[in-house]
Order: structure tokens, then C-alpha cells, then sequence
């Protein structure tokens, strides 16, 4: 800290004026050091969390990848959306970990080959609430939960857990909805292969307004098609 001042009476600063000084570089210091830790104690969450998600992905050849690809999109479609980089941030560790809940799911129902029984299909259907209950202990994890919790619902009510309806669904979520169909459909999964970006669109376009946020799903339509397959 630098200060300054014209000498008053041959004396720039009396000696309360040093030790109001030192005073406030100490708390200064004090502040710098705990905002650090702060910062060191967050991202060791973030990487514990990360770690659980590679071993999820790890399990199975068809989610390998799966959340870094809805990190992309997500992120992707937030840049498009003029976001700020705070909450980009945000967008980015909902997509890491908006599937942590399927560390939970027997790995036989995650890579099975063929159809789910509506049992096993109920079953897939509690992994939101269950990683919602993984980052529930921790508090940096609050604005992220939301995301986790959500990503299955519907703008029409018609999703899951909550049966969330448009209005209660916050752009985070939104863009997260939109980000998981879309990795979905552009990936294998064991019941059938990618579908073609033609396909992807009408699918977009069909489920707009319904599933998908109108506003959101055109974002993401925009961006493959100024990009292609991404």
C-alpha cells in the first residue's frame, strides 16, 4: 500500500497515522489470505466432484465423454446467449456435474444394450435427486444444484423429478436441458446410434416449446448450423 501526503509542520504522518496504517495493510492481508483459501478450497471440491464424475464415465463406453461434451454445448450456447463469464462459469460446473446423481445407478441398468424396463427406467429417473443430494453438503455448490437437480425436466411440466414448468425453470437450467438432449442425441448410446445433425434439428424444432425452451433451442439450432456438428 502506498501512500501519500504533503508534509504538514515537518510531519507527513503522525504516529497514529503509521499505526491506523498498519492497522489497515494487516486486515487487508488477513483478507487476501482467507479469499485464497477460500479459492483453494473450492476448487478442491470442484476436483473431488470431477474425480467421481470420471470414474461414473469410466464405467461405461457410451457416457465416456458425456459431461465434457454438455459442458461445451452449454457453454457454447450461453456465449451465443451474451451471458456474463461469472455466470458462464456456473453453466460450465452444472454441465461437469449435472450427471453425478448415475454414480448411484447400477452400472448394468447405465450400459444396458438394449430398452430399460419401466422398473430400471424409474430407477435411471432418481439420479438428478441423487446428485442434488451429493452437492447438497456443500455450500459452494448452491447455484449449481438447481442445474443438476433439473436437467430432466420439461417447459411443459412434463419432465422430471419436480415436473417443473417453464416459469420455474431458470435460464441455467434451460441451456442445461437443451445441452444434455443435444450430447445425447449426437452420441452413441447402446439402443442406437447418433442421429444424423439433419435429424438432430427437426428434433429441436419439434420439441420446441414443450421440452425445450423456444428461445434456447433456437440459440442451438443457430449455432450448428454456423458450425456443424460440434
Amino acid at each position: 500500500m502506498n501512500v501519500a501526503r504533503e508534509v504538514v509542520e515537518g510531519m507527513a504522518y503522525s504516529e497514529g497515522d503509521i499505526e491506523l496504517l498498519h492497522i489497515l495493510v494487516s486486515q487487508a492481508a488477513i483478507s487476501l489470505q482467507n479469499a485464497k483459501l477460500f479459492s483453494d478450497l473450492e476448487q478442491t471440491y470442484v476436483d473431488v466432484i470431477r474425480s467421481l464424475t470420471l470414474i461414473l464415465e469410466a464405467k461405461s463406453p457410451y457416457t465416456r465423454g458425456h459431461s465434457e461434451g454438455v459442458t461445451r454445448y452449454a457453454t457454447r450456447i450461453a456465449r451465443k446467449l451474451g451471458m456474463k463469464e461469472e455466470e458462464i462459469k456456473l453453466i460450465k460446473q452444472g454441465g461437469i456435474f449435472h450427471d453425478i446423481g448415475k454414480i448411484g445407478i447400477k452400472e448394468s441398468i447405465l450400459s444396458k444394450p438394449s430398452g430399460l424396463t419401466k422398473e430400471e427406467y424409474d430407477i435411471v429417473k432418481e439420479h438428478p435427486v441423487i446428485g442434488d443430494g451429493i452437492l447438497k453438503p456443500i455450500s459452494f455448490f448452491d447455484k449449481i444444484r438447481p442445474m443438476v437437480r433439473s436437467h430432466h425436466e420439461r417447459i411443459d411440466g412434463k419432465g422430471y423429478p419436480d415436473g417443473l414448468t417453464g416459469k420455474d425453470m431458470s435460464i441455467f437450467i434451460r441451456i442445461m436441458v437443451v445441452a444434455d438432449s443435444y450430447d445425447a442425441m449426437a452420441s452413441d448410446r447402446p439402443y442406437r446410434k447418433r442421429l444424423s445433425k439433419k435429424k438432430i434439428i427437426e428434433e429441436l424444432e419439434r420439441n420446441s416449446g414443450t421440452q425445450f425452451d423456444a428461445d434456447i433451442a433456437r440459440t442451438m439450432i443457430k449455432i450448428l448450423e454456423e458450425n456443424g456438428r460440434l
